[in-house]
């Protein structure tokens, strides 16, 4: 099972079972049911402007809304993780640690230290989970626009190993972004400035030659995200020139 098999699973779980489990009364005004609003900026006191449907809640009065994991968020004043965990411990759905652990208990992660350094990669990296779309653009936070509105992210601090294990795809989306634009940096640097000696020189080009490697192992997947890494073959070729340098931004394209 991938990790987002999971999360799709504990989002299954009926948003009234987790109004059961966090102790939260609903009363039934026509044909929905009306909760106290979960957000802790508004406080609310009184039933009739937040209501749930679709598995899904929505206050009128604040404009606040979202699925069974950011219900329990609110509540439980939880991130994301801890709130999924909490749903499928209710649920009985087995957690992702234990999932994960017999899955990839012995799969260790596909970059050495000297890459992740190379990579300005740590332990902890933040990724962004989305939490639901917005009629009117928001003042703050991320945020992109949508067809149906403006879609709004909530960061979160995950263990890299822990992300390379959940979320293969993300994993690699992030380090090919990291890799494409540290390539672009250094070959940029490397064949239009002037060093200031040759140990410098020597030091960009082993940076260059630390990631290449990593380039061709990600250059058939690439394209998936919406890089190109061919010119790294240029740059072996010792072909790339000082104005083809200034246009490697062309390399990158719209998925």
């Amino acid at each position: 099972m991938e990790y987002a098999e999971w999360k799709e699973e504990i989002k299954e779980v009926p948003i009234e079972d987790c109004c059961e489990m966090l102790g939260i009364e609903y009363r039934r005004q026509g044909s929905l049911l009306s909760i106290l609003c979960p957000n802790p900026a508004h406080n609310d006191q009184h039933y009739g402007s937040c209501f749930i449907k679709n598995g899904r809640y929505t206050c009128y009065a604040c404009g606040d809304h979202g699925d069974n994991i950011k219900l329990v968020q609110n509540v439980k004043m939880m991130s994301y993780q801890e709130a999924t965990h909490m749903i499928a411990r209710y649920a009985n759905i087995p957690s992702w640690d234990d999932i994960s652990y017999q899955q990839d208990e012995k799969e260790p992660l596909p970059l050495t230290d000297k890459q992740l350094k190379l990579l300005g990669l740590s332990s902890r990296v933040t990724i962004q989970h989305i939490n639901g779309l917005e009629d009117v653009r928001p003042e703050n936070g991320s945020w992109i626009r949508d067809l149906e509105g403006y879609a709004t992210y909530i960061p979160e601090t995950v263990n890299l190993v822990d992300l390379y294990r959940e979320d293969k795809d993300l994993f690699n989306e992030m380090v090919i972004g990291k890799l494409f634009y540290r390539l672009i940096d250094l070959l940029t640097y490397y064949l239009t400035e002037t060093f200031s000696s040759v140990k410098e020189q020597e030091a960009t080009e082993m940076e260059i030659e630390g990631l290449i490697p990593l380039a061709y192992r990600y250059q058939k997947v690439c394209k998936k995200y919406g890089y190109d890494l061919g010119f790294v073959k240029e740059y072996k070729k010792k072909t790339i020139t000082r104005i083809q340098t200034r246009s490697l931004s062309k390399f990158k394209f719209a998925v």
